[in-house]
């Protein structure tokens, strides 16, 4: 990416998440995007989910064996595929932050058993930050085989899915070594219909 335009995206995404300039990738930019995102948000949708489910999840060090980089800009496909495809994997979707663009990214990836990210599609970065749900793989393969759908945090399919925090709640895979404790709405200070 050329200087110019890397300099233009870094200022665009100060100015939309209230950065300070230069400010470093971290966690609190991936909550302050969801938190904006989900103002919008008139019933219960992705933003909201990611408000209540979502955690954040350490990017590995390490590259497992068995992987094979997937195509680029496929995130979903590919972390789609290698959930599954694997027992020690899950599906996880949500947002991410890596060093070559600025803002907030619409992801997908997979966690192993200790919870830590598998990068399915990017280039391994040691600050990259990821915030998301983890799925159960029986949804994941449902959502593929009834709607041909690959990526789940997506409007329409959580309005026929899962339209309610109590219908979300159970297709959300808790306790594959992470421990995501959902928020009550009344803390995310709006009230969801």
């Amino acid at each position: 990416m050329k200087k110019s335009r890397k300099s233009n995206l870094r200022k665009y995404a100060d100015m939309r998440l209230n950065n300070e300039p230069g400010e470093v990738i971290s966690n609190d930019r991936l909550h302050r995007h969801i938190n904006w995102l989900a103002q919008d948000e008139r019933n219960f949708g992705p933003a909201t989910a990611l408000e209540m489910f979502g955690q954040v999840f350490p990017s590995s060090s390490s590259v497992p064996l068995w992987l094979r980089p997937g195509t680029p800009k496929q995130c979903f496909v590919n972390a789609t595929a290698i959930a599954l495809s694997r027992d020690d994997a899950v599906y996880a979707e949500g947002y991410a932050l890596c060093e070559d663009v600025p803002v907030p990214l619409h992801h997908a990836w997979v966690i192993n058993r200790r919870g830590a990210v598998i990068e399915t599609t990017w280039e391994l970065g040691p600050s990259h930050c990821y915030l998301g749900i983890p799925f159960k793989t029986d949804f994941v393969a449902q959502v593929l085989l009834e709607d041909g759908q690959c990526g789940l945090l997506d409007p329409p399919l959580m309005r026929r899915r899962a339209s309610s925090p109590d219908q979300f709640r159970q297709i959300v895979e808790f306790g594959f070594g992470t421990k995501i404790e959902p928020l009550p709405a009344s803390a995310i200070g709006r009230t969801l219909r």
